[in-house]
């Protein structure tokens, strides 16, 4: 797998005790990689922005 040239982490504390971690800056590949990593664990969800380039 490749790895980014840049990604950065933050991590926010919200309702209820969850917590909402973005990661920026990472390729398709390495995301679903980190998802496939998380597939046996309960109560994770992870998100892919989609970003429409046609509206740049």
């Amino acid at each position: 797998m490749k790895a980014a040239t840049r990604s950065t982490s933050t991590r926010v504390e919200i309702a209820r005790g969850d917590v909402l971690t973005i990661q920026q800056g990472r390729t398709w590949a390495q995301f679903k990689h980190l998802q496939k990593g998380f597939d046996n664990s309960r109560g994770i969800r992870l998100f892919y922005p989609y970003k429409n380039t046609a509206l740049r």
